[in-house]
């Protein structure tokens, strides 16, 4: 069976340091025009000291650059506030010349996540269909701002 795209890069998110891009592969040849990657929230933190994510995070953003440099990414934050994390997002995505939106503002409002709607916190603390929706929003301007600067 197809593994879906989440699947593939969550297994990035846990072992980022020697993750196989091959994997990637079959997202790679629909050859898309826009992709929007959020991903940081199963990043180990206590990694980042003996294997730094930036340098992991820009080869993923150049793998999927390499067959269409012109190919617009979206990087966006870790929905839960993770500094460390977030901020090495940001950076490499910068040094890639992808677009950068910040989410993890959203998760300071209660509203945005799905509390009281499972029994198990760790559920609960994922974004309430409120949290998905305002990061759409959030996504959905930075891909207008795109499309004013040439948008392909």
């Amino acid at each position: 069976p197809t593994r879906r795209a989440s699947d593939l890069i969550v297994d990035f998110e846990l072992s980022y340091w020697n993750y196989d891009f091959t994997r990637l592969d079959s997202l790679r040849r629909i050859k898309p025009q826009l992709i929007i990657l959020h991903i940081g929230e199963n990043v180990n933190s206590k990694m980042l000291g003996q294997d730094p994510f930036d340098a992991y995070y820009m080869q993923l953003l150049k793998y999927f650059k390499s067959d269409d440099p012109a190919v617009k990414i979206i990087c966006t934050s870790s929905f839960w506030k993770q500094d460390r994390i977030s901020q090495q997002i940001k950076e490499a995505t910068e040094k890639m010349g992808c677009y950068y939106v910040k989410i993890d503002q959203l998760s300071s409002d209660s509203a945005n996540m799905a509390l009281g709607k499972f029994r198990n916190r760790g559920v609960a603390i994922h974004p309430s269909d409120n949290g998905m929706k305002a990061m759409a929003d959030l996504i959905w301007r930075k891909i207008g701002a795109i499309y004013q600067t040439g948008f392909r």
